[in-house]
């Protein structure tokens, strides 16, 4: 146990961010173990087909048309992405 009494609230943001997909585990799987926890899911042109987001109740944020990172599914970066938050986001994220 560190001296200082809010140590834990200065854990480096490497910590907790994101690290991506591990090698050697399927892009489908990573998709589907981000649904499970109800994250956000950036998907590409290519990917977006085959995640049926209505079956793991995420719905497409189109507030912002076209969102830039790198693809959940593929791990390319794009400029051109579908953005999905899951449906217990509703009252928060505002889609039309």
């Amino acid at each position: 146990m560190s001296s200082q009494p809010n140590a834990r609230l200065r854990e480096p943001s490497s910590l907790i961010e994101y690290r991506g997909r591990k090698p050697g585990k399927l892009a489908g799987t990573e998709v589907t173990d981000l649904a499970m926890l109800k994250k956000s899911i950036v998907l590409c042109q290519l990917c977006f087909r085959k995640f049926d987001h209505r079956r793991h109740n995420y719905m497409k944020a189109t507030r912002w048309g076209w969102v830039g990172g790198k693809c959940d599914g593929c791990a390319e970066m794009n400029m051109q992405n579908h953005f999905y938050v899951h449906d217990s986001f509703e009252n928060t994220v505002y889609t039309p």
